[in-house]
């Protein structure tokens, strides 16, 4: 049986290494809200097809919108001229972007909006188009078609 010293020697190395964990275990969970991945972004994101991957012509963002999370950039499809993007910030919001010879178009919105609603763009005067997920349902009915995998207009 071990003496009293010993018990408290084995104590104190137990405390150590629960201490140790703890503060490892902090870092970890600390340093996950800080990561450099739009997490909930890129989840909402796997709602919509592949699309293409991007080219060196790939769009950017205005400053004051965000930076976009490059490996999650993917072009949609094409409708009217213009070239449609979808993409995640590294702040995590998913964005819609539209690229045109006149004029960049973009809307960034949080992954639950996103999730909920999709996310629209003005076409033209009087038209949007709207980037709808694989689980949405285009109310064709209330005049949306379908221009391409993921883009409708009305």
């Amino acid at each position: 049986m071990a003496d009293a010293r010993e018990v408290v020697r084995m104590r104190t190395r137990a405390r150590a290494v629960l201490a140790a964990t703890a503060i490892a275990l902090a870092a970890t969970v600390g340093l996950a809200g800080c990561a450099s991945h739009p997490t909930e972004a890129l989840s909402k994101l796997a709602h919509v097809n592949a699309g293409e991957l991007p080219t060196p012509a790939a769009p950017e963002l205005p400053e004051a919108t965000g930076t976009l999370y490059v490996p999650s950039l993917r072009l949609l499809g094409h409708y009217d001229g213009s070239a449609y993007w979808v993409g995640a910030t590294t702040d995590d919001r998913v964005c819609f972007l539209a690229v045109t010879t006149k004029v960049d178009e973009s809307s960034c919105v949080s992954p639950a909006r996103f999730g909920a609603d999709g996310a629209t763009l003005p076409v033209g005067e009087d038209e949007r188009i709207w980037l709808y997920l694989g689980y949405m349902t285009v109310p064709t009915d209330k005049g949306w078609r379908i221009v391409a995998d993921n883009l409708a207009v009305r």
